[in-house]
């Protein structure tokens, strides 16, 4: 098993915070798409978050 160092690196380049300014934009995008469009991307998020969570888990 690698150091723990090595493990938990991947945990430790996460990209950057979401800005004000993207939850701005990511606001008026949501204005703009159907109901169903909306419902796709949550989804979409909670799998990925789902995804990410699992991956996350099998370092520790």
């Amino acid at each position: 098993m690698p150091p723990p160092s090595h493990r938990f690196a991947a945990m430790t380049t996460a990209a950057p915070a979401a800005t004000a300014a993207d939850f701005t934009r990511w606001a008026e995008k949501a204005r703009t798409m159907t109901d169903a469009e909306l419902l796709y991307s949550a989804r979409d998020c909670r799998q990925a978050e789902a995804a990410m969570l699992g991956h996350c888990s099998a370092l520790l």
